[in-house]
């Protein structure tokens, strides 16, 4: 188990980092016995959560080709949840129907509805974005199982946050580049 999650495997080159990502999330819900693994990023400013990375098994299709799954209202969770991944703890449930805000019915036929284990992607106290682990089911998600995906959210915060430092750090050298280059443009 501790292979699926070592830090190391995240601590990717920036431009390797989705595929990493997207390769921890599979092997840990193939690990759990979910058929599915993702990564929503948190939009405050949209108030909305955007699908970034995502696994899932051969059965199923991608998320992601489906708008309406590809980006989510934060208003799904109810504020009880969203303050409960703020403060850090997972949310480990055994169906979205009737436990997430009602327009989840809009979203997930009664027959795709899932157990989720939704994992928040903390940096320094600061909700980043959810991890999370969808699995048809009947019985509750194990607590080693919400551990290892707790696991998992934190070093893919930490990676998707280094590949969003690194790509600022990348526009910022290319704008002073081209100051500089305009500069000299005016002083010659």
């Amino acid at each position: 188990v501790a292979a699926l999650v070592d830090p190391e495997r995240l601590r990717a080159a920036p431009e390797s980092i989705d595929e990493t990502v997207v390769r921890a999330l599979g092997e840990v819900a193939r690990h759990v016995a979910a058929d599915r693994g993702y990564y929503y990023r948190l939009d405050a400013a949209e108030r909305a959560v955007i699908l970034a990375h995502e696994w899932h098994g051969p059965d199923l299709r991608p998320m992601r080709e489906t708008p309406r799954f590809a980006r989510l209202p934060v208003r799904i969770l109810p504020a009880a949840l969203l303050e409960t991944l703020r403060a850090g703890r997972p949310i480990p449930l055994p169906r979205t129907r009737g436990l997430l805000d009602a327009s989840v019915e809009d979203i997930v036929a009664p027959d795709g509805d899932r157990a989720l284990a939704i994992v928040p992607a903390l940096l320094g106290g600061t909700l980043l974005g959810v991890a999370g682990f969808a699995a048809a089911r009947a019985e509750p998600w194990a607590m080693e199982d919400v551990e290892l995906v707790t696991l998992v959210a934190d070093g893919v915060a930490r990676a998707v946050e280094r590949q969003r430092a690194e790509a600022a750090s990348v526009a910022a050298r290319a704008e002073a580049e081209e100051a500089r280059a305009e500069m000299a443009a005016v002083v010659s």
